[in-house]
Parts: structure tokens; sequence; C-alpha cells
């Protein structure tokens, strides 16, 4: 994904790892609004049903936002809990 790639060659080092936002993020969007997370991720509100519903997943870069509406850590810090060598590093 082209804008991925972007975000990796601008934010070199940070972590992202699709099982913690799937496991520790989506499932506390269901119970946030629409417009929460229109704001945090910058996103339409008809992105931001797919997220809150898991049909599509955001961009990493709204990763940390989300993460702190939802009240969890962010993914760097969950990695303490995680094997990293399963965790794509940039």
């Amino acid at each position: 994904m082209r804008s991925l790639a972007e975000w990796e060659q601008a934010n070199p080092g940070s972590m992202h790892d699709p099982e913690w936002f799937r496991r520790d993020v989506l499932p506390r969007l269901a119970r946030v609004k629409l417009a929460e997370i229109i704001e945090a991720a910058g996103c339409s509100k008809a992105s931001a049903s797919d997220y809150r519903r898991g049909k599509r997943t955001p961009h990493v870069s709204t990763w940390e936002a989300l993460a702190d509406l939802v009240g969890v850590g962010s993914v760097e810090s969950s990695l303490k809990c995680v094997d990293t060598s399963t965790v794509e590093a940039r």
C-alpha cells in the first residue's frame, strides 16, 4: 500500500501491529460515537462507520489517536507483552 510505505518512510522506527489494533482498539470502537471517530481519525462518516464495525482497518497513522480515544496504550507500549519477532518494525 503506497500510503503505508509513505507513512513508514516519514516515521522511521515506528511500529505497527495489526493484531494489536484488532485485539485492543477495534472492539472498543463499537462504543464510541461516529463523530468522535471522525475527529480522531480525520475521516468521513462512512469510513468511521466502517472502522467502528470492523469492516475496514484505518490507516496506521490514525491508530495512536484511535487508541487514545478508547483509552488503550500505544502499540509501542503493548509490544512489551508481544513477541516482537512477529511485529514489523521500521
